[in-house]
């Protein structure tokens, strides 16, 4: 096994022990929040003979459940659809980038502010291939409705790698980085 799978492994076990002897002492909240965002997707360059066209706006939308350890801090899910990127090269057929995303969440909130850190995959569903680690990092704000509704407002950014074959070219593998602005619902269990 090697050293990012070990860390990978003690991190979630860490956050297991957490949400189990932290129980007690909180009868956590539930939290369920839709969500979907638009955004642009940085990216390494990746060397072509010919330059190519690409269209770098992305979208997504997903869902988060957390559960709350403590009145700041909060555990859970975040599974969602992204799509990445599209791209044009010539004398190739397009390239559309999209995944399916799930990840491991931890969520601290003060007041309605909250900053969010995620580590799970990006599992390919376009004409990308494989699975990838990745991360992500988001900052936003939940307007109070009323005691269990919120409208979040969020910035979120993902880190991974994709890997696509493009003919004539073999296997490219690219680095990216989308960054979203997102809106949803957040209700509180």
């Amino acid at each position: 096994m090697n050293n990012k799978r070990k860390k990978r492994n003690w991190m979630i076990l860490s956050m297991l022990m957490l949400v189990l002897c932290t129980n007690q002492l909180y009868s956590g909240e539930i939290t369920i929040r839709p969500y979907g965002g638009l955004g642009h997707t940085m990216m390494s360059e990746i060397d072509l003979v010919n330059t190519p066209s690409r269209d770098s706006k992305s979208y997504r939308f997903g869902l988060q459940g957390l559960y709350g350890i403590n009145e700041h801090l909060s555990v859970g899910l975040d599974i969602g659809y992204q799509h990445h990127y599209w791209m044009s090269v010539s004398n190739s057929p397009d390239i559309n980038v999209r995944s399916l995303t799930p990840r491991l969440l931890a969520q601290f909130q003060m007041s309605h502010f909250f900053f969010q850190l995620g580590l799970g995959a990006n599992i390919a569903m376009g004409d990308n291939t494989d699975v990838f680690e990745s991360a992500m990092v988001a900052a936003g704000i939940d307007i109070p409705i009323n005691s269990y509704l919120a409208l979040p407002i969020m910035a979120r950014m993902d880190i991974s790698t994709v890997r696509f074959d493009l003919p004539g070219y073999g296997v490219v593998e690219q680095g990216i980085a989308p960054v979203s602005i997102m809106m949803g619902l957040t209700i509180k269990l």
